[in-house]
């Protein structure tokens, strides 16, 4: 089962791209098509939204703490 975390907006469109968490596996996955068209296990992929979205929480747990 999925759960939102974030929504990412395109650097480029006006496009909104949805974050999501797997809740079993703790794996992020985006709608962007960069994601979704990767050929590698969920697990190991990446998009600049979601790089984006980790850069964000690392920022904020740095402050948080």
């Amino acid at each position: 089962m999925l759960e939102t975390v974030s929504y990412a907006q395109s650097f480029t469109t006006d496009k909104k791209y949805e974050i999501k968490r797997d809740k079993e596996t703790g794996n992020l996955v985006c709608n962007c098509p960069a994601w979704r068209f990767q050929k590698k296990p969920a697990k190991f992929r990446r998009c600049k939204h979601i790089t984006r979205f980790l850069e964000d929480i690392g920022v904020l747990w740095k402050i948080v703490q």
